[in-house]
């Protein structure tokens, strides 16, 4: 007897179509976010001193984080773009598999293929950029000795809590965070594509900023109050009340576990919204 909710030949079938239609939704925008670092590369090249202009590895590795984390605020709203419309989603509606099936591939496509193909796509481009016998890339970004202090925490040597995160935590627990913070911001961008019908990325920025307003707002009197009071030190105080290393391991663990919450909220948001769809 077949099953309703999950097969594999059903699930491995809507992949495949999930896979194929990559690029024609998506792949013209992947690319030229994966471009982005060229154009930091082309201005460090005109406005420098050829000769001597070099930009960073930290640098280099921060811009390809950002160029990750765009790739998975982007894809959802551009791979399912039509799943929430009422008429152009019976294509997505009509898909020979189950709901639950069809979510797993869009969480499968925009939280493991896209980032994978981002992160391929930013390590030939840099290669290539490195290998040029001109430029401000002087070195392969594997050979780069700072990536290998950044690993060992020896380049945050001079800051106390890194020093002790480092101290406390494996390197691995700085990507383990990493990873969970892409979940989680492509998670909210995914439960905001079901939520938008257009211009799904921008209206999610302007939510967002409205959002960070309005607790500005609220916390502002709260702060001002303190400070009146002659309790400017509060905040301060507090944490003194710890010392440094239960103050990084609380920080870790506090901000790891916000970021799980949401990312599991916005998870299941979306597959609620896409499972209770009409079409």
């Amino acid at each position: 007897m077949e099953n309703k909710i999950f097969d594999w030949r059903r699930f491995g079938n809507v992949i495949n179509h999930d896979i194929r239609n990559m690029w024609p939704t998506f792949g013209p925008t992947l690319l030229i976010i994966v471009l982005l670092p060229l154009l930091i590369w082309l201005g460090a090249l005109v406005f420098g001193d050829i000769t001597t202009i070099t930009i960073p590895t930290s640098i280099r590795l921060t811009v390809i984080a950002l160029v990750i984390s765009l790739a998975g605020i982007m894809a959802p709203s551009r791979l399912y773009r039509t799943a929430n419309l009422p008429k152009k989603g019976i294509y997505f509606a009509m898909l020979p598999a189950s709901k639950f099936e069809k979510y797993l591939s869009m969480l499968l496509m925009v939280m493991v293929v896209v980032p994978i193909a981002a992160i391929c796509g930013s390590l030939v481009l840099d290669t290539l950029l490195s290998a040029l016998p001109f430029g401000p890339y002087r070195d392969f970004l594997w050979a780069s000795a700072p990536v290998w202090d950044w690993m060992s925490g020896n380049s945050y040597e001079d800051f106390e809590f890194y020093e002790i995160f480092f101290a406390k935590f494996t390197p691995m627990a700085s990507i383990g965070g990493l990873v969970l913070s892409y979940i989680n911001g492509t998670a909210l961008f995914l439960f905001t594509s079901t939520l938008f019908k257009k211009h799904k990325v921008l209206y999610t920025i302007l939510w967002l900023y409205l959002i960070e307003f309005v607790l500005t707002l609220i916390a502002t009197p709260i702060i001002i109050t303190k400070m009146l009071a002659n309790d400017a030190m509060w905040i301060t105080n507090y944490f003194d009340k710890f010392d440094p290393e239960q103050f990084v391991v609380a920080v870790y663990w506090i901000g790891n576990g916000i970021e799980f919450f949401f990312a599991a909220l916005f998870i299941w948001w979306a597959g609620y919204r896409l499972r209770r769809m009409h079409y």
